[in-house]
C-alpha cells in the first residue's frame, strides 16, 4: 500500500494541473472569441481601426483578467487584413502547481 501511494499522488497531481490548464485554455478561447466578435461589430464599413481594436481588447480583458487562474505572460492580438474578417490570437503561460 505504501508503494502505491507515490504513483497515486503523481496521478492526482498531474490530473489537477492538466485540469487547470484546460480551464485556462477554455477561458482564453472564450475571451478571444468575445474580443473578435466585439471588434468585428465595431467595424464600420471596411475600416478596421484603432477604435475597433480597442473595443476588442476591452472585451478580451473583461473576460480574462491578467493573472487569473494563476496564468501569467498573457498576450493577445486582434487583426484584420480586409476589414471584414477579424482574427484573434491569445496565449498564456500556466505553471504547474502540484507537479
Amino acid at each position: 500500500m505504501a508503494a502505491a501511494t507515490i504513483p497515486l499522488i503523481g496521478l492526482l497531481g498531474s490530473g489537477f494541473d492538466i485540469g487547470r490548464s484546460y480551464l485556462i485554455k477554455s477561458r482564453l478561447q472564450t475571451a478571444c472569441d468575445s474580443g473578435v466578435l466585439a471588434g468585428r461589430r465595431a467595424v464600420v464599413g471596411k475600416a478596421w481601426n484603432a477604435a475597433s481594436k480597442q473595443i476588442a481588447d476591452e472585451y478580451f480583458d473583461a473576460n480574462f483578467q491578467s493573472g487569473r487562474y494563476g496564468a501569467f505572460n498573457q498576450t493577445h492580438a486582434f487583426t484584420s487584413l480586409d476589414g471584414i474578417t477579424v482574427n484573434g490570437t491569445a496565449s498564456a503561460s500556466v505553471p504547474t502547481t502540484l507537479m
